[in-house]
């Protein structure tokens, strides 16, 4: 059996979903008929489905999922998605639509990072620049990783080297001329990929001209230096160098060249130089040597996207298919689960709401949002390091083991009115400060001063100038509220203002869910209060929450009536 062929069976032993976006190349869809006849994924293409399927030529896709940008119930998700993933620049939502609508190595990107499909394969008609930029704007890298690189999973006719004639070889993609400190991480990266991928021990060859100092050259000095560093960092791995490469691949050579080496004549994972060496390298081997040759493959991704070569044929296709389902299958490691007294995040606290839901799944912006508000199912700082290297939670209980709630990037929502849950917090002060001089910079003022005591903020209300004069209120956690008061009343004579007041018996409530696309959350919300009698003091909204403050006394009354009004 080939090692391809072991590849296949470990994909099909855990089917994953994988997403094709090159679906104008008939190769591609050639590939997409014979995945999903073997069993080995399930597949996506991205496109118009009758297109699609008039392209295909009888191929049977039947079992494919056809999800078309234009027409896509999931399209807002994944334009907050993307946001999200490009924050750092600015992106705006309508400049998110257009890259999703146009480009279809975003939209299947952004499909991999929300988790609708584990891994996305690609390059076939598209460089391996634009794949990149693609899983690197979108996916982003996983936590830990020092380079992103490219490797070959070569599968060659000499059976009695490297691992049954198969080998790793990288960097055959992404790296031009990686220093000493990537190229040992590129070493540790690639014997890890041997090890997921064939279950092998990894046996790396750091490649030169020069073996044992055979030749003296900056060039093999760097190999050196990579290969003392990767021995030091990367103890777990055999790695030797530097190595010319029938030293690394024929024992008889390695005998006399290298004769007390444990990955001399032995190795299965070959490193490169640089990238003229590894790409020359592989087609070499691929083209005159008779090889398979899958990839490029990247790793360092969060999750995986996978290049293709330009040149590559249908087979060459699945084989790619089949390694991302390997490597999405590698990384479920990545779930962190968290055992509590509770078995999951609830849609309110069930210990004061009856008919509190517990929900399946909530989004990583919804969860830091409930946390912050009064959940204490989960600590924020938990979610943000989450969401930061895009890991799933699961919160469930230690004592039942029954499945809990699954936080992560985007879920599907089910409820009509796209609600996650409502939140209370009772440890909240507010704060009046009353006939404050109407000038510029008068806010900056007050905060400031709040800010050099390190007394956070939440909300905040001004009033419209009136008489040269306004009225400023705002939020604190009770046990800043004294704090915050004796800063604010000991600076009156430099703010100007008449008066300030302090109330600690009041509480904030939140609804938090899914604002943007659904308007008439925020009036729902305050129905529900009216309904119960409930007076509003300060209201605060945001893309995913509103937040209003009300009297304490009235604060499991006001949760109550909200969650029925949402949940029935």
């Amino acid at each position: 059996m080939s090692v391809i062929d072991e590849i296949k069976n470990k994909a099909k032993a855990n089917k994953k979903t994988v997403v094709l976006p090159e679906t104008t190349d008939m190769r591609t869809l050639t590939a997409a008929a014979e995945v999903i006849s073997e069993g080995i994924a399930d597949i996506i293409l991205v496109g118009k489905e009758d297109e699609i399927k008039a392209k295909a030529e009888g191929l049977d896709l039947s079992k494919a999922s056809f999800v078309d940008p234009e027409n896509c119930d999931r399209l807002n998700t994944y334009i907050e998605s993307l946001c999200e993933a490009r924050k750092s620049k600015g992106l705006l939502p309508e400049d998110a639509k257009e890259i999703l609508l146009s480009n279809p190595l975003f939209f299947g990107a952004t499909m991999v990072r929300v988790g609708d499909a584990d891994g996305m394969v690609a390059g076939a008609i598209n460089s391996s620049a634009n794949v990149l930029r693609a899983a690197l704007q979108v996916v982003k890298t996983a936590p830990g990783t020092e380079i992103v690189s490219a490797f070959m999973l070569m599968d060659t006719q000499a059976k009695d080297m490297g691992e049954n004639g198969c080998f790793v070889f990288a960097d055959c993609g992404l790296n031009q001329n990686p220093n000493p400190e990537q190229l040992a991480a590129i070493a540790s990266s690639s014997a890890k990929t041997f090890e997921q991928l064939i279950g092998a021990t990894p046996r790396v060859a750091m490649l030169s001209h020069s073996t044992c100092g055979s030749a003296k050259h900056d060039d093999v000095t760097k190999v050196v230096e990579a290969t003392n560093i990767a021995k030091e960092k990367y103890p777990q791995y055999l790695i030797c160098g530097e190595l010319q490469l029938d030293a690394a691949i024929v024992p008889e050579v390695a005998a006399s060249k290298a004769p007390r080496s444990e990955v001399a004549g032995k190795a299965n994972v070959l490193v490169f130089p640089d990238l003229d060496a590894g790409n020359i390298g592989y087609k070499l081997v691929q083209r005159l040597g008779g090889a398979q040759a899958f990839g490029p493959i990247t790793q360092g991704i969060a999750k995986p996207v996978n290049d293709l070569s330009r040149g590559c044929v249908a087979s060459d296709i699945v084989g790619a298919v089949a390694i991302t389902c390997v490597q999405a299958a590698a990384l479920e490691a990545d779930l962190c689960q968290i055992y509590t007294d509770v078995d999951g995040v609830y849609t309110a606290d069930p210990r004061h709401v009856k008919g509190a839901r517990k929900l399946d799944e909530v989004t990583y912006n919804e969860m830091l949002e409930l946390a912050t508000l009064g959940a204490q199912v989960l600590h924020n700082r938990s979610v943000e390091m989450a969401k930061r290297y895009n890991m799933n939670i699961e919160v469930l209980s230690s004592f039942t083991g029954a499945p809990g709630t699954i936080v992560k990037e985007a879920v599907k929502k089910v409820e009509k009115t796209y609600i996650s849950g409502v939140a209370q917090d009772k440890n909240v002060a507010r704060l009046a400060i009353v006939g404050l001089r109407d000038i510029p910079g008068v806010a900056f003022k007050v905060f400031n001063l709040l800010a050099r005591e390190k007394i956070n903020v939440d909300l905040i209300i001004q009033s419209i100038g009136r008489a040269d004069s306004k009225d400023i209120s705002f939020t604190v956690a009770t046990p800043d509220a004294d704090r915050a008061y004796e800063v604010i009343k000991d600076n009156q004579d430099a703010l100007g203002f008449d008066h300030v007041d302090i109330n600690q018996d009041v509480a904030k409530v939140s609804v938090v869910g899914g604002m943007v696309d659904n308007p008439g959350v925020a009036a729902t919300g305050f129905e529900a209060l009216y309904e119960a009698h409930i007076n509003i003091k300060m209201i605060s909204t945001s893309e995913i929450k509103v937040s209003v403050l009300i009297d304490k006394e009235d604060t499991d009354r006001a949760v109550a009536a909200i969650h029925a009004k949402f949940f029935g």
